[in-house]
């Protein structure tokens, strides 16, 4: 479950990406973009990252990866790409 941090829904994604746009009206603005994944187990991995939306707001947002099933005790800070 990825929170974008700008008050949109919840993204759902059984993939290892997932797309988020910030309007351009939030150029200037830094927000906390929060990750929650659940694994076969149960056990539940959080990570959090601030991204600063340029304020060109025409740079993509890139997400790397989510954490590995098999490795659900490590933290995960994801990779966010941007001006």
């Amino acid at each position: 479950r990825w929170d974008f941090g700008d008050g949109s829904e919840f993204a759902v994604s059984a993939s290892d990406t997932v797309g988020h746009s910030y309007s351009c009206s939030d150029a200037g603005n830094v927000y906390t973009v929060r990750v929650e994944i659940t694994d076969d187990l149960g056990i539940v991995s959080i990570g959090s990252s601030e991204f600063d939306v340029s304020d060109s707001c025409s740079s993509p947002t890139a997400i790397d990866r989510l954490p590995e099933p098999d490795s659900p005790n490590k933290i995960f800070l994801p990779l966010i790409e941007g001006n």
